[in-house]
C-alpha cells in the first residue's frame, strides 16, 4: 500500500495540470458540502440542549380551520390534572418588559414560565437557584436572567444574586443566571424569565388562549399513546364546555420537530443542492480519470504482461483516487471552518439561535470523512475497472489505435458529459426560478411608501400607565414633540406596523355588520385590528379611497369610528358603499370595544408581508379610542432618517426618563428583512449553479481536448485529403453539440420535477416558466459550444505532416 501511495504521488506530480484541476474541483465540492451540512446539522439534527430531549414535546390545541393555537389557563390546568402520560406539563407565556434602575432603561425579551419549567428541561441555572413551588405566588417577585444580560448589564459578577431590578415598574429579586445560550427554545433567546402565576380568576378563562404548553413524556410511553390520551381528554372537555372547547382537539409534536418545522424543507433542499454540486464534481473527475486511464493504456498493458493481477491494477488506480480525494478533503475541511461562519452570518435571523451551534462535532467529522471516502470511491471506481480490462494484443502493437477499450471509454465519457449537462441544467433552472421569484417580490407594491421612514417601538408598563387615557396622553404628547423635530414631515403611531417584529398591540377578532344577518358561528370572518394615530396614514402615505381619515376629534368621548381596507370593503359589502355603515368587533383577546362603530373611511390595502398573495381584511381604530401599551412610531423625514433616533430617544426621555425605545429600523430595512429567506435561497442557488456551470464547462473542455489529442492522426489524414479548417471545427463541434442536446433534454425533465419541489419558495412564478427554461438551455448550450470550440480550433491548426507522424 505504501508503494501504491508513493507511485500515486509521483504519478500525480508528473501531471500537474490534471492534478490541479482535479484537486480544486474536489476541494470545492467537498468544502461546499461539509459547510452546508454543518448548518443543516446544527439546525435539523443536533439535539436540543436539554436533558433527554427526545422526550420533550410541544402540546397545542387545533381545529380544522386553525392548524395550531395556544392554550387557555383553564384548559392547561385541566390537562395537568387529567393526563397520565406526562412526567411534567409546563407552560410559558411571552412577555417583553422594560428594565429600569440599572443604568439606561432597556427593553428586554422575556418569558413567564411555570415553576417546573427549567427542571423539566434539565437546565439548572449557572449560578443561583431555580424557581421553587413557593415562587408560584403573586407576591413572590423573583427572576432569572440570561448569561448575556448578566455580562452586559451586571458585569458578570456573582453579587447579581439577590440584586433588585425593576421590570415594568415591578421590583424583582434576581435568584439565578442561566448558562450561556447554546440554542434557542422556539427560536427565542430571552433576557429574563419570571414565574407564571395563574390566579384564581384566570382558572376560569377558557376562550383566551395565551399559553404555550410543553411536556416531558413518561419513560415507556410512546408518542402515539400520549396523543390518544390527550385526544380523549380534549373530547371530554369539548362535551363538558361546548362554548370554548367544541371542535378543538390536541396536537402533540416532538419539540425538535416543532422548532425546525418552518425551515426543514428549505434546509434539506439546500443540502440536496450542494450534494448535486458534489455529484457534478465527482462526474467531472471521473471523466478526467477515464481520459487519463485511456492515455495510460499501454503502461497498464505492460503491467499486465509483467504479471500484475486485475485487483493489483484496480488497487493502484484507486490509491491515486483516494490520495486525491483525501488531500482535497483536508483542504475542503479547512474551507468549512471559515465558510460556515460566512453562511451563519448570511442565514436569515429566524434560524440564528440554532445556527449558533454550527460547529465541528462527531457527526460533522463522520460526515466529512464519509463524503471524502465515498467521493474517492465513486469517481475512481469506474475508471479503475474500465482500465483493468485491456486488450493486450491490440494495445501492445505499435500501430494499435482505436481499440475496443477506447470506444468503450468514449461511450462512458460521453455518458458522464451528458449527466453533467443535465445536472447543471437542473441547478440552473432552480436558481433561475428562485431568482426570478425574488426579483418579482422586490417589485411588489406594499401599499405604502417606505422611503425615508423610520420605525421606533415602545412598550409602556401597565403598572405605570394603568389607565387607557394615560397611555393615549403619552403617545399624543410624544407624537406632537416628534412632529416638530427638524426635518420631520409626518409622524404617526400604530399598534402594529407592517413587516415589523413588534407585533404587540396588533390583534384580531370577529365582527358583525349592523342590520345584516349574523355570520354562521362556525364560519365567522375575522379582521386584523390596529390602533392608529390620526397622522398614521399620512406618515405612511396610505391612499384614502373614500370617506375620511381620523382626526383628533375621534376621541374616547366621541362616537366610535373605524376605517377599513379595500379588501374588507369588497369582500363583505359586495360593492355597496360601506361609509356610514356600522360594525361591531369582538376581539379575540376578549377585551376592547364591543359596541358598534361607524365606518368613516376606506383605505388602500397594505401588505403585512411583502410576499402575501392577497391582503387580509383590516380594521383601523383611532388610538384615542383604543390606546395600546405597545406602539410603533413611524416617522417620515427629509434626509437621513437614521439620524432621528437620538432626537426621538431624547423626546421620550423628556416625557419619561425610564422609558426605553427598541427595534429601531427604517421601513425599507423591515421590508428587506422579510425577504431574507428568499434572498438567501436565491444567493445560495445562484452560487451553486455558477459552480455547476463552471464544472460542466471544464469537464466538457477536458473531454473534448482529450478526444482531439486521440484523433490527431485521423485529423491529419482528413486535412491531407483536403479537409478545411472549418470542416475539422465542425466535426468537433457536432460531437459536443450532440452530447449537449441529449443532456439538455434529460435535464429538462429533471428540472420539471425539481420545480415542483421548489414551488413553496416561488412567488408569482410558474414551475414551468418557459422564459427560464429557454434562457438556461441557451446559456448552457453557449457554454458547451465555447468549451468545445477551443480544442476544435486547436485541432484545426494542426500541421498535417506533423499529425501524420504523431504515432
Amino acid at each position: 500500500m505504501l508503494n501504491d501511495l508513493r507511485l500515486s504521488f509521483r504519478s500525480l506530480k508528473n501531471t500537474p495540470g490534471f492534478t490541479l484541476i482535479a484537486f480544486l474541483t474536489l476541494s470545492l465540492g467537498i468544502g461546499a458540502t461539509t459547510t452546508i451540512f454543518s448548518v443543516v446539522n446544527a439546525v435539523l439534527f443536533k439535539p436540543l440542549p436539554y436533558s433527554n430531549p427526545d422526550q420533550l414535546v410541544m402540546v397545542r390545541e387545533t381545529q380544522p380551520e386553525i392548524p395550531e393555537a395556544q392554550v387557555s389557563p383553564a384548559i392547561f390546568l385541566q390537562w395537568r390534572e387529567q393526563n397520565t402520560v406526562f412526567d411534567q406539563l409546563e407552560a410559558l407565556y411571552v412577555l417583553d418588559v422594560n428594565l429600569t434602575g440599572a443604568g439606561s432603561p432597556e427593553w428586554l425579551s422575556g418569558m413567564k414560565v411555570t415553576t417546573g419549567f427549567f427542571s423539566m428541561l434539565g437546565t439548572p441555572p449557572l449560578i443561583g437557584r431555580d424557581f421553587l413551588p413557593e415562587d408560584n405566588d403573586s407576591v413572590s417577585n423573583v427572576a432569572i436572567i440570561s448569561y448575556t444580560l448578566w455580562q452586559r448589564k451586571f458585569g458578570g459578577t456573582a453579587d447579581v444574586i439577590n440584586k433588585s431590578i425593576s421590570l415594568d415598574e415591578h421590583q424583582y429579586s434576581v435568584i439565578g443566571v442561566m448558562p450561556k445560550a447554546s440554542g434557542g427554545l422556539l427560536f427565542r433567546l430571552p433576557d429574563v424569565w419570571m414565574p407564571l402565576v395563574i390566579s384564581g380568576e384566570q382558572t376560569q378563562i377558557r376562550k383566551t388562549r395565551t399559553l404555550f404548553p410543553l411536556a416531558r413524556i413518561k419513560a415507556g410511553v410512546s408518542l402515539e399513546q400520549a396523543r390518544q390520551e390527550m385526544h380523549a381528554i380534549a373530547a371530554r372537555l369539548a362535551t363538558q364546555y361546548p362554548d370554548s372547547n367544541a371542535g378543538w382537539t390536541v396536537k402533540i409534536v416532538p419539540l425538535l420537530e416543532y422548532a425546525v418545522s418552518g425551515m426543514k424543507p428549505a434546509l434539506l433542499l439546500m443540502l440536496a443542492t450542494v450534494m448535486f454540486v458534489l455529484l457534478i464534481a465527482c462526474t467531472n473527475i471521473a471523466n478526467l480519470l477515464l481520459a487519463r486511464a485511456s492515455a495510460r493504456r499501454k503502461e497498464i498493458a505492460i503491467r499486465f504482461a509483467l504479471g500484475a493481477s486485475r485487483w493489483r491494477i484496480v488497487r493502484q488506480l484507486l490509491s491515486e483516487s483516494a490520495l486525491l480525494s483525501l488531500s482535497a478533503g483536508c483542504v475542503g475541511w479547512a474551507m468549512t471552518v471559515g465558510a460556515t461562519n460566512i453562511i451563519v452570518r448570511l442565514i436569515p435571523d429566524w434560524y440564528k439561535p440554532r445556527t449558533l451551534d454550527a460547529s465541528v462535532d462527531g457527526r460533522m467529522l463522520a460526515f466529512a470523512i464519509g463524503v471524502t471516502l465515498l467521493t474517492g470511491l465513486s469517481f475512481g471506481l469506474v475508471p479503475a475497472l474500465q482500465a483493468s480490462k485491456p486488450n493486450l494484443n491490440e494495445i501492445l502493437k505499435d500501430s494499435g489505435r482505436g481499440s475496443g477499450d477506447s470506444r468503450r471509454s468514449q461511450r462512458i465519457r460521453s455518458t458522464l458529459i451528458v449527466a453533467e449537462v443535465a445536472m447543471s441544467l437542473i441547478l440552473l433552472v432552480g436558481a433561475g426560478l428562485v431568482t426570478k421569484s425574488f426579483i418579482l417580490v422586490n417589485r411588489v407594491d406594499p401599499g405604502f411608501d417606505s422611503k425615508d421612514t423610520l420605525a421606533v417601538s415602545l412598550s409602556l408598563p401597565v403598572r405605570k400607565y394603568p389607565q387607557a387615557q394615560q397611555r393615549a396622553g403619552f403617545y399624543t404628547a410624544l407624537l406632537e414633540r416628534v412632529s416638530n423635530l427638524p426635518g420631520v414631515i409626518a409622524a404617526g403611531a400604530s399598534s402594529e406596523v407592517p413587516f415589523s417584529n413588534a407585533h404587540f398591540g396588533g390583534d384580531s377578532g370577529t365582527f358583525e355588520i349592523d342590520g345584516e344577518p349574523p355570520f354562521p358561528k362556525d364560519h365567522q370572518p375575522g379582521t386584523v385590528l390596529w390602533s392608529v394615530s390620526s397622522d398614521y396614514f399620512e406618515a405612511l402615505k396610505i391612499r384614502l379611497l373614500s370617506g375620511r381619515l381620523f382626526t383628533q376629534n375621534d376621541s374616547n368621548n366621541s362616537q366610535g369610528v373605524a376605517i377599513i381596507n379595500a379588501t374588507m370593503a369588497r369582500k363583505f359589502f359586495e360593492g355597496a358603499n360601506p361609509i356610514g355603515k356600522r360594525i361591531k368587533i369582538n376581539e379575540a383577546a376578549g377585551s376592547g370595544p364591543s359596541d358598534f362603530r361607524e365606518i368613516v373611511g376606506v383605505v388602500d390595502d397594505i401588505r403585512e408581508r411583502i410576499d402575501e398573495k392577497t391582503s387580509s381584511p383590516q380594521t383601523y381604530i383611532p388610538l384615542l379610542q383604543r390606546p395600546s401599551a405597545y406602539m410603533t412610531l413611524v416617522v417620515r423625514s427629509i434626509g437621513d432618517v437614521g439620524a432621528l433616533t437620538g432626537s426621538i430617544r431624547e423626546q421620550v426621555e423628556r416625557l419619561d426618563k425610564d422609558q426605553p425605545i427598541f427595534q429601531i429600523a427604517t421601513l425599507d430595512r423591515l421590508i428587506s428583512s422579510t425577504l431574507e429567506e428568499r434572498r438567501f435561497s436565491a444567493w445560495l442557488f445562484g452560487v451553486f449553479a455558477v459552480v455547476a456551470v463552471i464544472l460542466a464547462a471544464v469537464g466538457m473542455y477536458g473531454v473534448m481536448s482529450f478526444a482531439v489529442s486521440q484523433r490527431t492522426h485521423e485529423i491529419g489524414i482528413r486535412m491531407a485529403l483536403g479537409a478545411q479548417s472549418k470542416d475539422v471545427v465542425g466535426l468537433i463541434l457536432r460531437k459536443g453539440l450532440m452530447l449537449t442536446v441529449v443532456g439538455l433534454i434529460i435535464g429538462l425533465f429533471g428540472a420539471l420535477a425539481v420545480g415542483r419541489v421548489l414551488s413553496s419558495l416561488l412567488y408569482e412564478v410558474s414551475v414551468t416558466d418557459a422564459t427560464i427554461f429557454v434562457a438556461v438551455s441557451m446559456l448552457l448550450a453557449v457554454v458547451a459550444m465555447v468549451a468545445c470550440y477551443l480544442p476544435a480550433r486547436k485541432a484545426a491548426q494542426v500541421d498535417p505532416m506533423v499529425a501524420l507522424r504523431s504515432e
